[in-house]
């Protein structure tokens, strides 16, 4: 509909690793200066912003711009939900619940696919009469349906209690929406302590309250302590109003210079400037994020159908079905280590995946080599074509002619 080459097709496309990049280096410095909640909420907007530019899209430089938009979202995200999960779920459970963040995003990439594909088979048929292409229905409005979900969440969720004494200190109203917040998550011995301090009972020491072994709690207390326990002093007249020049809050940091300061140091430390151990660590760690994405899972989604076309499966309904089963084994391996993440150590977990993906991607090269539709997990009959160099954009949606049936492309 564009009338788009090959070039101009990729850098749409890959506009959302692109704009992953610059979100997942601003994430790290927003979720230290605004919170991780707060960063959670800031990446819902590019993903509402971007679908609409990609669905009332007239040239390539407004989807190029929707397309980084989003990455830029994902970018975020990617980074502030992770740590916001890490530091409100207990112990016990952090690997669990840390999965589901990835079973999370598999089955919304599943249940795209199936309505991408059930919107272009609706105009097809002829029973919705998609005069914008079907195109702008599966790159804006299903991205923007799932969207607001994310945006609505996040109004319902505490901020990080762990997040809120790092930047508050030790100040009274810090240590009293900290423990608020863990209230609301639901802590054993925050309803206890929150009583007594709404109730202005008399002075109190923290032996007196029920041990817990509550990680969150624990952290609280301690900080309490530090700080002379001053919202359990408040039933004491002299104490009633706190000064707030006491208040040890620290002053608030800004993104930017966060950011700054977060590339110079890790600049130092790849250079050999930080403490003995930690180049290492962070080399080996920027390593498996490069070849987490160079292993081209997410290009395998995207491009699925036209590698499909490329070995001879000519047939759309065998490549949408392929296409899907695509999408699937990516949840089944996320279920599966979901099922195995508390049971094995978390170094045999990422090797035996890291040397599953290797097997599988060579099956991959070789079948893409040789044109063998059985090395790709044939479905169907399919006929010989030839390869096809550009990527299998959604296409626009036949109109349906008058008698209901569906009419040829426009």
């Amino acid at each position: 509909e564009m009338g788009f080459d090959t070039s101009s097709m990729e850098a749409v496309v890959a506009g959302a690793k692109g704009g992953a990049v610059f979100g997942s280096l601003l994430g790290g410095a927003l979720i230290m200066s605004r919170g991780r909640r707060t960063s959670i909420a800031v990446s819902a907007l590019p993903f509402l912003i971007g679908p609409l530019l990609i669905f009332t899209g007239r040239g390539f430089w407004q989807l190029l711009l929707g397309r980084l938009l989003m990455g830029f979202g994902f970018g975020l995200a990617s980074v502030a939900t992770p740590n916001y999960l890490s530091e409100v779920v207990v112990p016990e459970k952090r690997g669990m619940v840390e999965a589901m963040y990835e079973l999370g995003i598999a089955t919304g990439m599943l249940l795209s696919a199936i309505a991408n594909l059930s919107i272009e088979a609706l105009g097809e048929e002829g029973i919705c009469a998609f005069d914008l292409g079907c195109w702008r229905f599966q790159a804006g409005l299903v991205p923007l349906c799932f969207a607001l979900p994310l945006t609505l969440a996040v109004m319902l969720v505490p901020e990080s209690p762990r997040w809120l004494l790092q930047a508050k200190g030790s100040s009274s109203e810090g240590l009293f929406c900290s423990l608020q917040e863990i209230g609301r998550l639901g802590r054993h011995g925050a309803a206890e302590r929150l009583k007594t301090i709404e109730a202005k009972s008399a002075e109190l020491m923290l032996s007196d309250f029920e041990e817990t072994n509550d990680d969150l709690i624990r952290l609280w207390d301690l900080k309490h302590k530090e700080a002379g326990m001053p919202l359990f002093q408040l039933g004491d007249e002299s104490n009633a109003d706190l000064d707030e020049s006491e208040d040890s809050e620290p002053p608030r940091v800004r993104t930017v210079y966060l950011l700054k300061q977060t590339l110079t140091d890790a600049g130092a430390i790849l250079c050999g400037r930080g403490p003995p151990g930690t180049g290492t660590g962070l080399a080996l760690a920027m390593c498996a994020a490069v070849l987490n994405q160079a292993c081209a899972s997410t290009s395998i989604l995207i491009y699925a159908q036209n590698l499909l076309q490329s070995v001879g499966v000519t047939e759309k309904d065998d490549q949408d079905a392929q296409t899907l089963i695509t999408f699937g084994a990516k949840l089944l391996g996320v279920l599966l280590g979901l099922f195995v993440v508390d049971r094995v150590s978390r170094r045999l977990l990422l090797a035996v995946g890291g040397l599953a993906c290797a097997a599988f991607m060579g099956l991959l090269m070789v079948g893409a080599m040789l044109k063998s539709a059985s090395l790709l997990l044939r479905l169907g009959r399919s006929r010989p074509a030839g390869a096809r160099g550009t990527p299998r954009l959604p296409r626009p949606c036949p109109r349906p002619r008058s008698s209901g049936r569906a009419g040829s492309p426009p």
